[in-house]
């Protein structure tokens, strides 16, 4: 399975970037991040560079590392940033912007997803399960982190847990 995007990060998304007032330095450099991440900068929403990812991804990659300078632990920069820095052949990199995010919000299931197949595409299989299992257990309806899970169990020679991760996965996708 590929990455995954941060939630917060497109309008496909159920939700959205949550926008709070305040006078504190802090929430001053928050506020000014979804206007670094939107696919239009016309736009009066905050929706962030799907479009821009798409047509001119270093340029969405800057804009996130401009927002990560402006607040370090903003969780949804850091997992865009580091699928598109998978997405791009730097697995390690993408790996490191995921442990990041997950130390800012470790209840994070896409992170730990994406955390895990970077790592497996680093051959680090045993810490790849690891972080699928704490994207489900961040989010048991986590198709795909079963599904993935299930490979490496399968391959591992456990075939109890392959077959229980399979079924689970066939169980969350019946009827998509």
């Amino acid at each position: 399975m590929r990455v995954q995007q941060a939630r917060n990060a497109c309008p496909r998304s159920s939700s959205g970037n949550a926008r709070s007032v305040s006078t504190s330095e802090g929430e001053k450099k928050r506020s000014a991040i979804p206007s670094l991440l939107k696919s239009d900068p016309r736009s009066s929403t905050s929706t962030p560079n799907c479009e821009l990812e798409l047509n001119a991804p270093r340029q969405a990659r800057d804009a996130y590392q401009r927002a990560l300078e402006l607040d370090p632990s903003h969780a949804g920069a850091r997992v865009n940033l580091g699928r598109l820095l998978h997405e791009d052949g730097h697995p390690l990199a993408a790996a490191n912007q995921y442990l990041f995010a997950l130390t800012a919000r470790p209840n994070d299931p896409i992170a730990a997803f994406n955390l895990g197949v970077a790592l497996e595409d680093l051959g680090r299989v045993t810490e790849a399960i690891t972080a699928y299992e704490q994207a489900i257990a961040a989010d048991p309806a986590a198709a795909d982190a079963h599904f993935n899970l299930a490979g490496l169990y399968e391959k591992e020679g456990k075939a109890a847990g392959a077959i229980r991760h399979l079924k689970a996965y066939r169980k969350l996708t019946q009827g998509r």
